[in-house]
């Protein structure tokens, strides 16, 4: 449409149109312009591209800004995870062990918190610190589960069907 000047008139009418949600109305009302001026605006000085910029800008702000939150959630739990296992540990040097279940669970449940602060899958050191009638059952149970879904009517346990190389891996018609 030609090379149009852009104004301050024209910026500050961008900044209220992008600020109101990119409402046309907005602007014809605060700078008394008709709606047909505005759409001429947005299109001579690329207004959508513009926005588009500004909210991807501010997108990424927010996701910095949500990062630095959770991790500074996840510090937050580990220090309180280390120092309940602190006072547990403490507590144990000071007294008795047979007296100590309260800090015996202090001490699990600041190592539970410590570990899931770190990120260190719960699953995994459960069966690492796991006794071996507690592995072998494990064991069993995904062997169990492994078993119930191998196989299809057919007797093969899965992988390519047909005989011919450049079959491997299709369906034969019918299945």
């Amino acid at each position: 449409m030609g090379n149009h000047r852009q104004t301050d008139r024209h910026r500050e009418a961008f900044r209220v149109w992008w600020a109101a949600d990119r409402d046309v109305q907005a602007v014809c009302r605060q700078f008394a312009v008709h709606r047909n001026s505005v759409l001429k605006w947005r299109e001579w000085f690329g207004w959508d591209e513009r926005a588009d910029g500004l909210d991807a800008d501010f997108q990424a702000r927010e996701n910095r800004k949500a990062v630095a939150r959770r991790l500074k959630m996840q510090e937050d739990h580990r220090r309180a995870g280390e120092a309940l296992r602190k006072r547990g540990v403490q507590y144990h040097v000071m007294h008795e062990i047979t007296t100590a279940r309260d800090a015996t669970q202090a001490i699990k449940v600041g190592v539970d918190i410590e570990r899931t602060a770190e990120g260190l899958p719960t699953d995994i050191l459960e069966l690492w610190n796991a006794d071996t009638d507690t592995l072998r059952a494990r064991a069993a149970q995904i062997i169990a589960e492994a078993s119930e879904g191998a196989g299809d009517d057919t007797g093969d346990p899965g992988g390519p069907r047909g005989d011919d190389p450049g079959d491997a891996g299709c369906i034969p018609p019918g299945d």
